[in-house]
């Protein structure tokens, strides 16, 4: 009988690592799809979305796929087919913040202030490297002038 449970586990987890891969792999999918046609600068895949400053308090939060290109400022959140996509002459700053849009930590965030179609927007992002994330935003702003 404790060999029927075991074997219950195994296959629960095996369909659960079957599943997790398969999403995944479309996820890398989309992230190709996204960039296809543009000159990829950076990529961090694990990337925290903690705040979108024009949703306020009630948003969905995310871990996702951060792409820096020639062009684009690219977020695809991972569990949710969410993407925010900012042209790098949209990007008006680059700075770190504590808070934004009702959330806090005690960690600082990259805080990208951007605008689209005459609206001015926010997002904080929780990355690892932060200083190398701002000089990477920056350089490539730089870049366009």
């Amino acid at each position: 009988m404790p060999y029927l449970s075991i074997i219950v586990v195994v296959l629960v987890v095996g369909i659960l690592v079957v599943f997790l891969k398969k999403r995944h792999d479309e996820f890398e999918r989309r992230i190709r799809g996204r960039c296809e046609g543009n000159e990829i600068e950076a990529v961090d895949r694990a990337v925290f979305l903690a705040a979108q400053e024009s949703k306020g308090s009630s948003q969905i939060q995310g871990l996702g796929c951060l792409i820096l290109t020639d062009s684009h400022l690219c977020f695809e959140m991972q569990m949710f087919d969410r993407a925010i996509e900012i042209p790098l002459g949209s990007i008006t700053g680059v700075g770190e913040t504590f808070r934004m849009g009702g959330k806090s930590t005690g960690k600082l965030w990259l805080r990208i202030d951007y605008t689209i179609d005459e609206v001015d927007d926010a997002l904080a992002l929780s990355v690892d490297k932060l200083e190398e994330w701002k000089a990477r935003l920056r350089d490539a702003i730089d870049g366009l002038a």
